[in-house]
Formats: structure tokens, C-alpha cells, sequence
């Protein structure tokens, strides 16, 4: 029995520089090299020291192996050194961002000083790339709102969803919090996705619209009409969407702070907030809710101003005609019916308006643009009276005159 049991433990010591990584029967260099090949070069070293220590006799073939692990440190140090005078002496932050990934490919298991200072280096360079990117998108987003381009300033903005993105949905707010987020800006960036379409569709129809209001017969203006607020309900529906989903993310925001004890907000969440609705110290409209608004006021003002220039021409062309007084309340009220589209539009919500959109968009707001037809009319009379040498032939038309005849909307003649 005494000799069982020596000879048991003489293979087991045998065997110890041999077995390794649980005793799964692999040759320690081998597990060495496996190591190595993994990039888990810690543990790499600490087998090929053990080998060094236990069994000289394979010194030379555990030197090799060491030296491949220098030469690796030697090119990780080297691109370490690289990216502290990139980041810190150059600021180029996209190419620092790149060193990094390079360096965390280099070593799947660095030293926890390492492992530290790579974090610190990635989170330096993350919030000054973010900050730029941000900076950068919102003033190229001004240049192409100011240029009339919404569609491109919208897919601009939805650009910079992902600012900060990946270090939220991976930080310790919790699953509530987290989930929550998850599902408004899901549903926000699936919206916005598809805005270009409703830009377009929109812009077609306004100025299309504008063209026949233009140069088209009345009853044209009149049935053309149904299509254009068509588009603009569609554009104004996604405009109340956009806003209402981005007044939940500036929720969240505090939300977070307050959970997490922040005395700041959340970059994720910051940045997707000035996004979709624009900064508060900003005057002008801008981000994705800007775009929307922008495009909205240009169409209906467009449309607006066009029916009351028309109603200027058909007076002035026609006066005299007995037609003239039917097509004239014809316009009006069509005019009149584009409130219901400034109406549902929602622009007011945020102020910035001129006097007379903040008046329209209100509860008169089809007075007031009764009233803007009226004003166009009267002007179309004043020049025909100038011109013909008349003079004034307001009496011949206002509302409560005897001698009109017209029809008007509220005429007493």
C-alpha cells in the first residue's frame, strides 16, 4: 500500500508542469501560447514564469514565448504614448477614439492601472468628440433650416441620437428607468425616420397648392384646397408627436437627475432633448421640432399671403364684372378655411410667432383672417380708384353698405 501511494504521488508531481488551467491535462506552454493567441497576455506571463522556475530545461522555448509577449507590450506601450500626444497635446479626438479601440484589441486582460487609465483616456476623448459632434450638428442644422432645407436638417439632428447612447442603456440607472427611455426614444427615432417623407409630401403640396392659387381658375383654388390640408394635417400630427415625445424625454432627464442623485443632467438625454426640441437660450426654431414648425409656417403663410394677393387680382381684373363678387366671396372663403390648418398645426405652443400668426392660430383666428381678406380687397379698391381717378370706392363694397350687392360674408346690402 506504502508503495501505491508513492509512486501515486511521484506522477502527480511529474505531472505538475504539465497540467495546468484546471488540470485538463494541457501542456503548460501550450496553454501559454493559447493564451497569448487569445491576447490574455497576464496570464500568458504568469505561466511561462511558472515554466521558467520548474523546468529550465524548456528555458529557451519559454523565452520565445516571452519575447512575443514584449514585443506586443512594446507595440502596446508605444501606441499608448501615441495616444496620450494625440488626445492631450494634438485634441484630435477622432483619431485618439481610434487608438483607443486599437488598444483595448491589443490586450483582452491589461493590468487594472491599465485598464483604469485607458477608461479615463476613453471617457476624455468621448465627451469632447460628443460635445464637438453636438455643436456641430446643431449649427449645420441652422444653416439648413435658414437655407428652407428641413428634410436634411431633420436626418442631421437624428444623427446625433446616438450621442451618448451606448454609456446610458450600459450605466446603473435601472431597468425601469432604463426600459422607459428605451421605448420613448425607439419611438421617437422610428418617427423621425420618416419625416423626410411627410416634409416632402407637405412642400409638394403647399406649393403646388400656391401655384394654382395662383394662376389657376377659382374653382381650382377651391377644390384644390382639400389636398393641401391633407398634407398639412399629416405634417401638423407629426409636428404634436415629436413635441410630445420630446417634452417626455426632458421628463426622463429629471427623472434621472433626481433618482440618481445627479447635480447634473444626463448627457444621453440632454443631448437627445435639444435635439428633438431645440436649446431654450436659442430664439430661433431649431432641431427636429423646429424643422417641422419652420416648414409648417412657410407652407400656410405661403398659401395665406397667395390667397390674399389673388383676391387683390381677381378684384382689380374683374371689377365691374358681375361675376367678380361671387369668386371674390369664393376666395375668402377658402382663406378663411386655412385656419383650421393653422389651427391644428400647433406652432403657437412655443411662441416665436409674429402678431398676426399668434392672432390667427387663436380662438378669432377666422375673423382675423376674414379680416385679412377684407384688407386685401379694400386694397385692390383703393388702387382701382386711384388709378381710374374714382376716388375712394371703399363704400362700394364694406360690409353694411346698401349700395354692395355682393354677397359678402356679413354684407348688410
Amino acid at each position: 500500500m506504502g508503495v501505491r501511494l508513492l509512486l501515486w504521488c511521484l506522477l502527480v508531481f511529474l505531472v505538475g508542469g504539465v497540467v495546468y488551467a484546471g488540470g485538463q491535462g494541457e501542456d503548460a506552454l501550450e496553454t501559454a501560447r493559447r493564451l497569448i493567441e487569445e491576447k490574455r497576455y497576464n496570464r500568458a506571463i504568469e505561466i511561462i514564469t511558472q515554466v521558467m522556475r520548474e523546468d529550465p530545461d524548456r528555458m529557451e522555448e519559454a523565452e520565445a514565448l516571452l519575447a512575443r509577449v514584449r514585443m506586443v507590450r512594446g507595440d502596446f506601450n508605444a501606441l499608448y504614448a501615441e495616444l496620450i500626444e494625440v488626445l492631450y497635446v494634438q485634441r484630435d479626438v477622432e483619431r485618439a477614439l481610434r487608438i483607443i479601440e486599437e488598444l483595448e484589441g491589443m490586450d483582452e486582460e491589461p493590468d487594472p492601472a491599465v485598464r483604469e487609465s485607458l477608461a479615463r483616456a476613453k471617457e476624455t476623448a468621448r465627451f469632447v468628440y460628443n460635445q464637438d459632434r453636438f455643436r456641430e450638428i446643431m449649427e449645420e442644422g441652422a444653416r439648413l433650416l435658414n437655407a428652407g432645407r428641413y428634410a436634411e436638417a431633420v436626418r442631421l439632428y437624428r444623427e446625433g441620437f446616438g450621442l451618448y447612447r451606448e454609456e446610458f442603456f450600459s450605466s446603473q440607472y435601472g431597468n425601469v428607468i432604463l426600459d422607459e427611455v428605451g421605448r420613448v426614444v425607439s419611438r421617437l427615432d422610428g418617427i423621425v425616420g420618416g419625416l423626410s417623407e411627410v416634409l416632402a409630401d407637405f412642400d409638394d403640396a403647399w406649393k403646388g397648392y400656391a401655384a394654382v392659387v395662383e394662376g389657376g381658375g377659382v374653382d381650382e383654388v377651391v377644390e384644390g384646397y382639400e389636398a393641401f390640408r391633407e398634407a398639412a394635417f399629416r405634417l401638423a400630427a407629426a409636428r404634436r408627436e415629436v413635441f410630445r415625445l420630446g417634452r417626455v424625454v426632458a421628463w426622463e432627464n429629471l427623472r434621472v437627475m433626481e433618482s440618481a442623485g445627479l447635480e447634473r443632467e444626463d448627457f444621453f438625454l440632454g443631448f437627445m432633448q435639444r435635439l428633438v426640441l431645440g436649446r431654450m437660450q436659442v430664439r430661433e426654431r431649431e432641431g427636429v421640432l423646429g424643422a417641422l414648425e419652420r416648414a409648417l409656417l412657410e407652407g400656410l403663410g405661403g398659401v395665406t399671403a397667395g390667397l390674399e394677393r389673388r383676391l387683390e387680382g381677381v378684384v382689380e381684373e374683374g371689377f365691374g364684372g358681375g361675376a367678380v363678387w361671387a369668386d371674390v366671396v369664393r376666395l375668402a372663403g377658402v382663406m378663411v378655411r386655412v385656419q383650421e390648418c393653422w389651427g391644428a398645426s400647433g406652432v403657437w405652443e412655443r411662441g416665436g410667432m409674429g402678431e398676426w400668426e399668434r392672432e390667427v392660430v387663436g380662438r378669432g383666428g377666422r375673423v382675423v383672417l376674414l379680416g385679412r381678406a377684407y384688407g386685401a380687397v379694400a386694397r385692390a379698391m383703393e388702387r382701382l380708384g386711384e388709378v381710374r381717378g374714382w376716388g375712394s370706392l371703399r363704400g362700394m363694397w364694406m360690409c353694411g353698405s346698401r349700395r354692395c350687392g355682393s354677397g359678402w360674408p356679413g354684407c348688410g346690402g
